[in-house]
C-alpha cells in the first residue's frame, strides 16, 4: 500500500481521543471527598495536581509528539462521538451549577469556616485523593482538561458545602 493512501488521524482526532480518554470516573468520585477534606480550597486543589501531574507524566506529552499516529477511523470517529457528549455534560453542568456559585462568598475566608477549613492536614489529603483523577490530564491536551476540571472543581465547591 502506498504510503500517500494511508489515512492518519488528525489533530481533532487526537485531540478527542485524549480529552475522552482522560476525563473518567476519578473527577466525579473523588471531588466530593476532596471538597469534605478542604472545603472551598478544591480549586487551588486541582490547580496543584495537574501541574504535579504534568511534572510527573511530561514524557507521554513529549512521546507522543515523536511517533506518527495511525489508527482505525470508525473507532476516532465514534470515540469523539461519545466524548462530545461528555464534553456537553460537563459544559451542562457548569452551565448550570455557575449561576448557583456565590463568588463574592466562595473567596471570603471567614465564610463557611474558611477556605482551608481542614487546615494543612485537610489540604495535604486533598491533594492526596486528587492526584490519583487528575493523572488524566497527563493523557490529552492538558489546558482543555485542566480548564474542565478547574470548572467543575469551582463549581462543585461553590455549590456542596
Amino acid at each position: 500500500m502506498n504510503s500517500e493512501h494511508v489515512k492518519k488521524l488528525g489533530l481533532w482526532n487526537i485531540v478527542g481521543l485524549g480529552v475522552g480518554s482522560a476525563v473518567g470516573s476519578g473527577i466525579f468520585v473523588t471531588l466530593g471527598s476532596a471538597i469534605a477534606k478542604t472545603g472551598r480550597s478544591t480549586l487551588p486543589v486541582v490547580i496543584v495536581c495537574v501541574f504535579y501531574m504534568l511534572l510527573a507524566y511530561w514524557y507521554n506529552l513529549a512521546m507522543s509528539g515523536i511517533f506518527v499516529i495511525r489508527g482505525t477511523r470508525f473507532v476516532t470517529i465514534f470515540q469523539n462521538l461519545v466524548t462530545v457528549l461528555l464534553v456537553l455534560a460537563l459544559i451542562l453542568f457548569v452551565v448550570m451549577g455557575l449561576p448557583k456559585v456565590d463568588a463574592v462568598k466562595f473567596f471570603d475566608d471567614s465564610y463557611d469556616s474558611g477556605f482551608f477549613h481542614g487546615g494543612m492536614a485537610g489540604l495535604i489529603s486533598a491533594i492526596a485523593i486528587m492526584d490519583w483523577a487528575c493523572q488524566g490530564t497527563t493523557m490529552s491536551p492538558v489546558g482543555v482538561v485542566a480548564v474542565v476540571y478547574g470548572l467543575m472543581s469551582y463549581v462543585a465547591a461553590g455549590v456542596l458545602p
